[in-house]
């Protein structure tokens, strides 16, 4: 822009200055003019300014101003979070908003007038940011940090990752007694399929009603999720297929009664309508469960209500569950009989002290298929708070493998470590406690393989050993080189080894 001399400046080219000066048109005010044609007085490019333009074009932030073709402006409205603009010959302004290649959509939940401030009610928000999602065709909606009351359901659909700040940062809570959050297949034959729901805590206010509702639902995530405070199910998977549950928390969750464990995991929960299956759950994994203070159990594994076809392929590994006040009667770890393909291992299990009644059991195992239980630890403070560490009662013809089973208690379970109630074809390695009673019930149809054979210098007998070993031991006399083997209680007979 032109400019009148400086006194005490532009020395030798104040003729210059001013002659700039005075070819320029100029307001009363000093600012430049406004030709007829449109264009500024005193640009050498007055075409490429052509025409006037009005702020009522752009209306709302983001918008940008763009042309359609020479001397014709329009607007372009603002895209979805994480887009960017990509030319697209196609379009009349030549771009466009557009995802970037290899990231999703995101949806901020703020964005749709979520406060997160721990008592406005966003319910409302989060679910047109979940809509929106939708419309997009999927996308991830994002829960920044803080606490978000909801009196309604956040009803998740195909394609949508639910993920927040963080466990802990980003809480979602209930005021009313409604399911927070809900992933629903419309029907036993029509799953939603690609769900996820990350970082987050789910809060249930202690409230009754489920904290998290998947129904009819393939290839589900959850991933890094909390869910608390809930006097009901905390998460309940119903006709569930090829899923992944990984670093899930629940603590303070489940009901009072048996059938309202903190994780329920079955086909069926209805006689009829919704959550009637005639199908099954199958092929779900999880990885680092921790259940803490539960009440009527930690995990039910089991057909429900109405299921043509019980729980198969379903595995846990590395799971934890600890509680001080479990109900009487409630089992820790429940496996129904009509179930195949379970395998867990790396269980830590520890009932100091009991919410009332009698003793429970730790894990009654009751399947009648392929299963195993591996490397497992049970223990308790000086409540008795076992009758069995584990109660074994397979059904049917199928092998069953339980093995590495330890028990440290403060007071012995009432009845034993391990316990064979009925059953066959089991094989059992390394049954170890302190308990009065470490195995029992051991029938003749069960395949006993506690190894390695103890070696001992001299006569064997139960005196050998620190607690009464089961009908089947096998030990060696060193010295002697005899091959001992125990046939009936406090009966041992001898083979000559060669």
């Amino acid at each position: 822009m032109t400019r009148l001399p400086v006194p005490g400046g532009d020395n030798g080219d104040w003729g210059q200055v001013l002659n700039d000066f005075l070819d320029v048109e100029h307001a009363n005010d000093g600012s430049l003019k406004i030709r007829t044609d449109g264009t500024l007085s005193g640009f050498a490019h007055n075409s490429d300014l052509a025409g006037k333009i009005s702020s009522s074009i752009a209306t709302a932030k983001g918008d940008l101003v763009v042309a359609t073709s020479a001397s014709t402006v329009t607007r372009l409205a603002v895209g979805s979070d994480a887009q960017v603009l990509a030319a697209d010959s196609t379009q009349a302004t030549g771009v466009k908003w557009a995802t970037a290649k290899g990231v999703s959509p995101l949806f901020n939940v703020k964005d749709y007038g979520a406060t997160g401030n721990g008592t406005t009610d966003d319910t409302a928000a989060i679910n047109a940011a979940v809509a929106a999602a939708t419309v997009a065709g999927g996308g991830v909606v994002f829960v920044p940090a803080g606490t978000y009351i909801v009196s309604g359901t956040v009803a998740l659909a195909a394609n949508i990752t639910l993920e927040g700040a963080g466990r802990g940062t980003a809480t979602i809570k209930r005021s009313t007694n409604v399911t927070v959050v809900s992933i629903y297949g419309t029907s036993t034959g029509n799953h939603v399929t690609n769900v996820a729901i990350r970082n987050l805590t789910i809060h249930g206010n202690d409230s009754s009603a489920t904290a998290v509702d998947v129904v009819y639902a393939s290839s589900v995530h959850l991933m890094d999720l909390q869910i608390n405070s809930t006097l009901g199910i905390g998460l309940d998977l119903v006709e569930v297929w090829d899923s992944r549950f990984i670093n899930i928390d629940m603590v303070f969750s489940g009901g009072l009664t048996t059938g309202n464990a903190a994780l329920m995991v079955r086909s069926s929960r209805a006689a009829s309508g919704f959550g009637s299956s005639t199908d099954n759950i199958n092929e779900c994994y999880f990885w680092g469960t921790h259940m803490e203070h539960f009440r009527a159990g930690a995990i039910r594994i089991e057909p429900g209500v109405n299921a043509t076809g019980g729980p198969n392929g379903i595995y846990f590994s590395d799971l934890k569950m600890e509680s001080p006040f479990v109900a009487d009667g409630a089992t820790a770890l429940y496996l129904d009989a009509a179930t195949d393909r379970i395998f867990i291992d790396k269980v830590y299990m520890y009932i100091p002290d009991l919410l009332s009644g009698s003793p429970i059991v730790g894990i009654q195992w009751n399947s009648d298929g392929v299963t195993s239980l591996r490397d497992v630890f049970i223990g308790n403070d000086v409540v008795n708070t076992f009758t069995k560490g584990v109660d074994l009662g397979v059904f049917g013809d199928n092998t069953c493998v339980v093995e590495n089973i330890t028990g440290n208690y403060a007071t012995s379970p009432s009845i034993a470590h391990v316990n064979v109630s009925q059953g066959n074809s089991y094989t059992l390695r390394d049954i170890r406690s302190n308990a009065a009673v470490n195995l029992s019930g051991v029938g003749d149809d069960t395949v006993q393989n506690l190894a390695p054979i103890k070696a001992v210098a001299g006569a064997v007998s139960d005196a050998s050993f620190a607690v009464s070993p089961p009908i089947g031991t096998m030990a060696v006399d060193i010295s002697g080189n005899q091959l001992y083997v125990k046939t009936a209680a406090s009966t041992w007979k001898k083979v000559t080894v060669a």
